[in-house]
């Protein structure tokens, strides 16, 4: 409140200054800040003083002057180039004897969960690994699971999940849902 009563004394000041067709006497008023001014737009010692503490309360206060914050930025996850080969699911029990596969081609993506061939585009949004509409080819397998698992792989890779490399292990994660695999050598 006290910067804004400053700020409010300047504005007072640079416009509410004596004019030259006024000859009434010199007053001394006090603003709210309870520094006094001349009404003849003369400057006091106190408007002097008022006038450097409103700056310096602007300047040092402002939002262009909150102190920087250093955060550390984990490296993006490498995906281009490489192929995985999944080890573990969670929220989807894998059909006994697959395993998934998704590869990462330039900005296509193609995985297989036993049964067809799905594709897309992808990109990364931080450690989110964004996939257009997936298409798929529309083999009927047997048994029905292995369709149910191209499904939920479709959906897993459709949802926006997140992404974490570690080493060769690539995680992805979408609520309860969760895929990992391992680099292919």
């Amino acid at each position: 409140m006290r910067a804004r009563s400053a700020v409010v004394g300047l504005a007072v000041l640079a416009f509410g200054g004596g004019c030259a067709a006024d000859d009434r006497e010199t007053e001394t008023t006090t603003e709210t800040t309870g520094a006094p001014r001349s009404t003849s737009g003369e400057p006091t010692t106190a408007d002097t003083e008022t006038t450097d503490a409103a700056v310096a309360a602007t300047t040092t206060t402002g939002p262009d002057t909150a102190p920087a914050t250093s955060t550390t930025v984990p490296p993006p996850v490498q995906l281009d180039g490489r192929t995985f080969v999944s080890t573990a699911a969670t929220g989807f029990e894998l059909v006994a004897g697959t395993e998934i596969t998704l590869t990462f081609e330039g900005d296509r993506i193609s995985a297989s969960g036993g049964c067809n061939r799905l594709a897309s585009t992808w990109s990364l949004d931080g450690d989110v690994l964004v996939v257009g509409g997936v298409v798929s080819t529309r083999m009927a397998c047997e048994p029905a699971a292995l369709m149910d698992q191209d499904t939920w792989l479709s959906s897993l890779l459709e949802s926006d999940p997140t992404v974490a490399l570690d080493g060769d292990a690539l995680t992805i994660t979408e609520g309860q849902s969760s895929l990992t695999l391992l680099a292919a050598q």
